[in-house]
């Protein structure tokens, strides 16, 4: 099966009805699934997934935030059911050897509006 390899971090009927879904799907393999971020963060690893679709986030922002930081160069998409909205998130590492905030800013790329 080609396309999307993607990894589920939720734990609510969403998260579980998604997964049934993409398991069905042509286009994507669910290759894992994780109730939580602590949990998902190895796990990502070696299921060589590239997307991760979070389901909640719920009060564990920090634990969000170190799945962004620890998988950089995989495009994480937030689905929130009550919202009826997914939120693309992406990161983007700088070179550890960035003498400044102002260099670093400097680096990035630049805003696309497409």
């Amino acid at each position: 099966m080609s396309g999307r390899r993607v990894f589920i971090v939720g734990d609510s009927l969403f998260a579980e009805g998604l997964a049934k879904m993409l398991a069905q799907a042509e286009s994507a393999t669910l290759v894992g699934v994780a109730s939580t971020a602590e949990a998902a963060s190895p796990m990502i690893d070696s299921s060589r997934a590239d997307t991760i679709i979070v389901t909640a986030i719920g009060d564990a922002a920090d634990s969000f935030c170190n799945l962004i930081t620890r998988h950089p160069a995989l495009p994480i998409l937030r689905a929130d059911l009550n919202a009826n909205t997914v939120q693309v998130i992406t990161s983007q590492q700088v070179s550890a050897n960035v003498p400044d905030l102002l260099t670093a800013l400097t680096n990035l790329s630049k805003r696309s509006d497409t």
